[in-house]
């Protein structure tokens, strides 16, 4: 799903008694960078930035809870200057957590463009392509960047992508995920991580995981 530019949109589903609401922060793949922009940064910024929207997702039942739904980040990463557009979506959600009582965030995947290129865009060999300025460790680290906005704060969920896998597209089956999300890195995923299962170097890893969280109303998610 795309949009021109980055937006929200706000689902409510019910239950027997209570409402579970999904908020979902739609990727932006109309955002480009421009030649010759530079880049910008939140990470030194103690507080979440002040986002104010027209219409602001809110709760129709006080007994219900939400789940933060991010897209793709991929988009966003590959170019410096758009690196801060994802931040800015990683830190509203970690101001939201008692507004929207909310439970969890969940990212579902593609977090990079490129998992393993050492050239931004891919050297000459993808001249013209416009497919980033930045290299594939360079993009992971700016995607684990914006999700330490989250540590501490929620047992979010990331999953990964095609992209996050071999060159740029699951050409083999590495990915430098494992570096990045490991059980050691948010606390809080201790409670909600029960099972892991190996990846296909028969590592145990967070890129095969089942999560559980409970609510008083319905119980074991």
């Amino acid at each position: 799903m795309s949009c021109s530019s980055a937006s929200f949109c706000f689902r409510s589903l019910r239950g027997s008694h209570a409402v579970f609401s999904l908020v979902c922060l739609l990727s932006a793949q109309g955002v480009r960078a421009a030649e010759g922009g530079g880049s910008a940064s939140f990470k030194d910024h103690p507080h979440p930035p002040d986002v104010k929207l027209a219409d602001p997702p809110k709760l129709e039942d006080p007994e219900g809870f939400s789940v933060i739904v991010l897209g793709d980040p991929q988009s966003y990463v590959k170019f410096d200057m758009n690196q801060p557009i994802f931040e800015l979506q990683t830190a509203w959600a970690a101001a939201q957590k008692e507004i929207l009582k909310v439970k969890t965030v969940i990212c579902t995947g593609d977090l990079v463009e490129q998992n393993d290129l050492l050239i931004a865009n891919g050297g000459t060999l993808y001249e013209g392509k416009n497919n980033g300025n930045q290299t594939s460790r360079q993009q992971w680290e700016s995607v684990s960047r914006a999700f330490q906005r989250l540590d501490h704060v929620y047992p979010y969920v990331v999953t990964t992508g095609n992209h996050d896998y071999g060159k740029e597209s699951a050409e083999n089956r590495n990915s430098e995920f494992p570096k990045y999300f490991h059980p050691e890195r948010n606390p809080l995923w201790r409670k909600s991580l029960v099972a892991t299962t190996a990846n296909a170097f028969g590592s145990q890893s967070m890129e095969n995981a089942a999560y559980e969280f409970s609510d008083k109303v319905w119980g074991k998610l």
